[in-house]
């Protein structure tokens, strides 16, 4: 509960801006145990500084949700989608890897995945763009992804260093593929949001 502020006194308050977000992908082909990395999370959102160079807009992140809705499949088949939460050895609080997944055969129902990061696994903290493996993904390709991210602007903050893009204009804010980063890769573009390779 916030103090209640006095002619006597000024209450405290964040300073620190934080930004809630869900940010939507839809899969352009078939997403096979792709590793999405925390960097790849905290560098989605950019500003382009060029036609070849984009800056990452915040400095930190906290993954709160993720959510899956894979297309039906054709009779007679299967759809599988998951979510894995892999540990890190090199963090002492990492947890260990979870794995969360919907199976639907045939035309009547959708493979559907909506999964928190577990308490106490290095995915339920906070954190900056530091490479670690965050989730790695599996959907059949069309599908859809959510992720429920809070993003926080470091007071003073300066960037870590220029992406590079191709064909951005000047001063135009991007949300990157959520596998920006993977070589080769690039299949999980935003949606309805403007994005540059």
């Amino acid at each position: 509960m916030a103090k209640k502020a006095t002619a006597f006194n000024v209450p405290p308050f964040a300073a620190t801006l934080t930004v809630k977000k869900t940010l939507r992908f839809q899969a352009t082909g078939a997403v096979s145990n792709v590793s999405i990395s925390d960097s790849d999370i905290c560098n989605n959102l950019v500003m382009a500084s060029s036609t070849t160079a984009a800056y990452p807009l915040f400095s930190a992140f906290k993954l709160n949700r993720v959510r899956i809705w894979a297309p039906v499949a054709t009779l007679g088949t299967s759809v599988t989608a998951s979510v894995e939460f892999p540990n890190n050895p090199s963090v002492p609080f990492s947890g260990k890897p979870q794995i969360f997944s919907d199976t639907q055969y045939g035309t009547a129902k959708a493979a559907f995945v909506d999964v928190a990061p577990p308490q106490m696994t290095q995915q339920s903290f906070w954190s900056g763009a530091l490479q670690n493996s965050w989730m790695i993904l599996n959907m059949p390709q069309g599908s859809i992804l959510d992720i429920m991210v809070e993003y926080a602007l470091q007071n003073g903050q300066t960037s870590t260093g220029a992406l590079t893009v191709i064909s951005s204009s000047v001063g135009q804010i991007y949300s990157l593929a959520l596998d920006f980063a993977s070589p080769g890769s690039k299949i999980l573009g935003p949606v309805s949001y403007a994005s540059v390779a």
